[in-house]
């Protein structure tokens, strides 16, 4: 059995730069595309979706830095650690990069208060789980449609009031104010059925989340056939911020 997966990073058309990056293994994309297969559940993997948050300095910097650290500390985990003790030691490598990444803004290196969104899917023992803060999303799609499995840490989320514009983010990496991750464990797949959906809101602010079920019910058997066209959908749509988008699916061939 192994995981398909299929990843792209695409500045859009609005945007002067692309503060995206999505991890994927030991790869950071930022403006291009790639797939991999995975064996699960033998192999340990992580796939994330970085998104600098504009208006403030080094967007780019931060979403690389936060990446790239994620991996490296999920990487060095033992093996056989029971759940409590796997979210623990999730939770503080998640503290351990925040702390760092305001650290390196405090110095200049990125730009005083870059913070970045992060959400990914960590396969460990054979299971999988979300790591999640800011408004980046993870989906799951399957005959019963289309879910939501994380919710935005934003303030019109935070108080249930949908006439607050839905781009104050309340909680993301960078944050200097009571940071904290959601962590939990991702029910099990369905081969052939199953699709995880991992995207920034420059995909999921264009499309809505009608057009992504949409676009999931009349997708083919090619992953990276359906993520470029979600890649072409937002664009087509406005393209107003940049867009990356991590399709996940098990496959027994």
């Amino acid at each position: 059995m192994a995981l398909e997966i299929a990843v792209s990073c695409n500045r859009g058309k609005v945007r002067r730069k692309n503060e995206d990056v999505v991890a994927i293994g030991s790869r950071l994309i930022r403006d291009d595309e790639k797939v991999a297969r995975v064996e699960f559940p033998d192999d340990r993997f992580l796939v994330g979706v970085a998104d600098g948050v504009g208006g403030a300095p080094g967007g780019d910097q931060a979403s690389k830095i936060v990446a790239g650290q994620l991996l490296s500390h999920l990487e060095e985990f033992e093996d056989g650690l029971d759940p409590e003790n796997l979210a623990y030691a999730v939770r503080t490598a998640a503290l351990e990069v925040n702390t760092d990444l305001i650290k390196k803004s405090w110095l200049g290196s990125g730009g005083a208060g870059m913070s970045t969104t992060y959400t990914g899917v960590f396969g460990y023992n054979g299971a999988l789980f979300c790591l999640h803060a800011g408004d980046s999303r993870l989906y799951r799609f399957n005959d019963e449609g289309l879910r939501q499995l994380t919710r935005d840490h934003t303030l019109r989320e935070q108080l249930g009031d949908p006439t607050i514009p839905g781009n104050i983010i309340v909680n993301c990496f960078g944050s200097e104010d009571q940071f904290y991750l959601d962590f939990f464990a991702i029910e099990e797949l369905e081969s052939g059925n199953d699709l995880l959906l991992l995207c920034s809101d420059g995909l999921s602010d264009m499309l809505g989340d009608g057009g992504i079920a949409a676009s999931l019910a009349e997708r083919n058997d090619d992953l990276a056939e359906t993520v470029r066209r979600f890649v072409s959908s937002a664009n087509a749509a406005g393209g107003a911020d940049n867009i990356s988008v991590a399709l996940l699916q098990i496959s027994t061939s």
